[in-house]
């Protein structure tokens, strides 16, 4: 600025006359002029860069949230925040397309998120609420995701819920197969294991929900026969040995069973 004006001063007093001095002042402002036009147009390139590189920051902060607990109303939130900090920016930061283009990266990166997180976490049924459109906070997020995606995450937590429920009754029959063999067996089961299967079994459809405490209910009461069989009176054992009850083949109570021994 200094070298500048003494040059400027410097140079003007060498003009000939008025008419050459107004014009070299004309075309020295005209040179200023431009200077700071591209001073301030560095300067809003550098706050359009540092202001993108915050929104990305957050954005990504954001997602690690996201990404441990989805939560569709905080991915709402948080795209709200990031949208609102590009806007502030357009005009002197983005223009309409970066900022559009800029917008859409990051609903869709938030989406993404989110579907993954539902996925780590085994969360199917609230994944599918919310690719289904019946989470309202979920649908800032979802504008911005892909249609195909949404059909194939739909298609994907679909498949892995049925494999998970399917797999989670064969868990559950495989349980009830060995608590019940057990007890047939005249082994100690521990009671909160057989409660746990009385209550499961409380979810189950009405048709299935009867068949299992069923034939949990008469192999608790065959269990306890067996336990007791060494002091029970004669009488009271061919009583209990007339109890229906499933027999199997090296059943004590199954006469051809016995007879064989």
């Amino acid at each position: 600025g200094e070298f500048l004006n003494s040059y400027y001063e410097n140079q003007k007093d060498q003009a000939p006359n008025d008419d050459a001095r107004l014009m070299f002042d004309n075309d020295f402002n005209s040179y200023a002029t431009q200077i700071g036009i591209n001073a301030q147009a560095k300067e809003n390139k550098r706050k359009a860069e540092y202001q993108s590189g915050l929104v990305t920051e957050d954005a990504f902060k954001n997602r690690q949230v996201l990404a441990q607990k989805p939560d569709s109303a905080l991915a709402s939130d948080f795209l709200n925040n990031s949208l609102k900090s590009i806007n502030d920016g357009i005009g002197l930061y983005y223009d309409e397309t970066q900022a559009k283009e800029l917008k859409r990266k990051l609903g869709a990166d938030y989406a993404g998120t989110l579907l993954e997180g539902f996925e780590t976490s085994k969360n199917y049924g609230a994944g599918l609420r919310f690719l289904n459109g019946n989470d309202p906070d979920g649908k800032a997020v979802l504008e911005y995701t892909d249609p195909k995606q949404i059909q194939a995450y739909k298609d994907r937590f679909q498949r892995l819920s049925e494999q998970e429920n399917e797999f989670s009754k064969r868990i559950f029959n495989s349980d009830v197969d060995n608590i019940t063999t057990g007890l047939m067996q005249g082994m100690s089961i521990p009671q909160d294991q057989i409660t746990s299967i009385y209550s499961q079994a409380n979810a189950l459809p009405a048709q299935e929900k009867a068949v299992v405490l069923d034939n949990l209910s008469n192999a608790v009461k065959y269990n306890e026969v067996l336990k007791n069989i060494k002091t029970m009176p004669v009488n009271e054992l061919k009583t209990m040995a007339s109890f229906e009850l499933p027999r199997g083949e090296n059943d004590i109570f199954n006469l051809t069973g016995r007879e064989k021994m």
